[in-house]
């Protein structure tokens, strides 16, 4: 939840839909966590822990921008979606 509603926040800055800054945090937050989730979990004995190669500050960061600049392109270069600033 703590990034969906940061990535809503920035959003916004860039969009004036409430529904489309929704829908496109929400792809991006789940599509990151996911990929975090998945790189960053390893099984020891009974137990799933957490691994510093995802689970750090900097490089949750950096997995991050790694998965949600992809989704930000194609949104950009394939759908109507116009930026607030687009007119400028």
């Amino acid at each position: 939840m703590f990034s969906l509603g940061l990535l809503s926040l920035l959003d916004s800055l860039f969009l004036s839909d409430f529904l489309e800054v929704i829908i496109i945090s929400g792809i991006i937050s789940v599509t990151a966590n996911n990929v975090i989730d998945y790189l960053g979990h390893e099984i020891r004995g009974k137990y799933i822990s957490r691994t510093p190669r995802t689970h750090t500050l900097p490089r949750s960061i950096g997995w991050g921008l790694l998965t949600s600049v992809p989704i930000v392109l194609a949104l950009y270069f394939l759908s109507p979606i116009e930026l607030i600033f687009s007119g400028v």
